[in-house]
């Protein structure tokens, strides 16, 4: 890593290489090194760039362009008919605290993709420790008697108004906006086609 050289077994021959290494983990890597678990030297070499990605729970607003991105693929690979999620259960999966980060929310759509039929995922679909955050999500996203197409045009109307004022706040640079969002380009990108917002230098 140091010199940019790789030797392959059985050579004798250092070949150069232009490599960048990207990793992850769910341990906190100065605790480790701390406790003598994990190498010093290996946390300083890896420790160039550092990005601090919050559990789900705390990144609420990633939820949606998830359960788009996974009905959309899941669709594709099992042959499903499924187009969205209907807004109780958005406000379900926005509720539950997602133990298992965007990996179970991830099963809990493919699970749905096989059991849904066609159309929309209901609330009643979802598994039962997602149900069961049903009326504290209605506390969060708007109250019982809200119409489903209140609450969208209302969650839709919201995550535009951020996305607008991240961009204005970043001079319509899309990377810095997402920075300012807490979310990948590649998601904005996705968000700014779903909401037909186009992107002009200084702004929105």
């Amino acid at each position: 890593m140091q010199e940019g050289e790789i030797r392959r077994l059985g050579e004798v021959q250092f070949r150069t290489v232009d490599l960048r290494l990207i990793v992850a983990t769910n341990r906190d890597l100065q605790q480790a090194v701390q406790a003598e678990t994990f190498r010093e030297d290996l946390f300083f070499r890896l420790n160039v760039f550092p990005i601090v990605l919050p559990p789900l729970r705390e990144r609420t607003e990633d939820i949606p362009a998830l359960v788009d991105y996974f009905i959309e693929k899941y669709n594709r690979e099992l042959d499903g008919n499924v187009t969205d999620a209907s807004p109780e259960a958005m406000q379900a999966l926005f509720a539950y605290a997602w133990p298992g980060n965007i990996r179970e929310l991830e099963n809990v759509i493919k699970r749905l993709i096989v059991m849904v039929d066609a159309g929309r995922i209901r609330a009643e679909d979802l598994p039962p420790e997602i149900q069961s955050t049903r009326s504290g999500a209605q506390a969060i996203e708007g109250p019982p008697s809200a119409p489903p197409e209140v609450i969208d045009q209302t969650l839709a109307a919201t995550e535009r108004a951020r996305i607008a004022d991240a961009l204005s706040q970043a001079k319509g640079n899309q990377s810095k906006a997402a920075r300012i969002l807490g979310i990948t380009r590649q998601q904005l990108r996705y968000r700014l086609q779903k909401h037909g917002i186009m992107v002009n230098r200084g702004g929105p």
